[in-house]
């Protein structure tokens, strides 16, 4: 690892702060999927495209941390992958963007799943802190639930 890195006392518990902003994160996921369950119909096509492009842009945002992995990690930079899996999951959500919602949906949850287990497998390289893969492991749950709620949504 870098000499950057920072140990924290529990390396299982994510910084009060990033939790919290990571939960703030779900907000975007968690609206829209109301407002089609609970809503009238005629703000559903604006909540899945809200979804829809929020999900995309966070899936994005989470392969970019492989990237910043492989500039950040000498190691990892010789692996073609984690640069690789770094520009993967913004070229998924933007398939996800052109196809029509149904489909863009189900991608996105096929996206999420892969980018939970890249994420896992950089944390079991100890890549990735621990807490890491805790916190996001419990954000996917709630993402993939949000997408599935959306993609069987009436």
């Amino acid at each position: 690892m870098s000499t950057l890195a920072h140990p924290l006392p529990d390396a299982s518990r994510a910084p009060d702060f990033a939790r919290a902003l990571a939960y703030l994160g779900l907000l975007p996921f968690v609206l829209p999927t109301a407002t089609l369950l609970l809503g009238p119909a005629g703000w559903h096509a604006a909540a899945l495209d809200a979804l829809r492009a929020y999900g995309a842009v966070i899936l994005s945002f989470l392969g970019a941390v492989h990237w910043g992995l492989g500039l950040r990690e000498p190691a990892l930079a010789q692996r073609w992958h984690v640069f690789g899996w770094g520009v993967l999951p913004a070229l998924t959500g933007w398939i996800a963007l052109l196809l029509p919602v149904g489909g863009g949906l189900t991608l996105l949850i096929g996206g999420y799943v892969l980018q939970y287990g890249a994420d896992r497998h950089a944390t079991l390289l100890d890549a990735l802190p621990l807490w890491y893969e805790r916190l996001r492991l419990r954000l996917s749950v709630v993402m993939l639930g949000c997408l599935v709620l959306a993609r069987v949504a009436p």
